[in-house]
């Protein structure tokens, strides 16, 4: 077991360690299992690049508004409330929908989704 201080380390050294660590035990894994080595520049390319892909993401999740949070109210009366909802996935190029007709209740009077 590896145990180290961190408490003298930045936040990024953090980082590079704990991915250094993660991909030197994967390619221990990829060694054990399947005989397979890496060359070590391709594992601090790896290293590299994981970092920089963290790092990106980061700041695009700060820089991204909050988006504020609507709570689902019943409709008044007898008036039946239609809500859509769909979502895509790129690395697929899949999606999904569905569409909730509700009473003021809050019981379902139909619902479908697709596909």
């Amino acid at each position: 077991m590896v145990s180290i201080r961190v408490e003298n380390y930045s936040n990024e050294a953090c980082k590079i360690r704990a991915i250094s660590f993660w991909a030197l035990w994967y390619i221990r894994n990829k060694i054990y299992h399947e005989g397979i080595r890496e060359q070590a520049h391709e594992i601090v390319r790896f290293i590299n690049a994981y970092y920089s892909e963290i790092t990106q993401m980061g700041e695009i999740l700060k820089n991204r508004q909050e988006t504020k949070r609507f709570v689902w109210e019943p409709p008044v009366d007898d008036v039946i409330k239609i809500n859509f909802d769909a979502s895509f996935d790129q690395h697929s190029r899949r999606s999904c929908s569905r569409v909730i007709a509700w009473n003021k209740e809050g019981l379902v009077m139909a619902s479908c989704t697709y596909p």
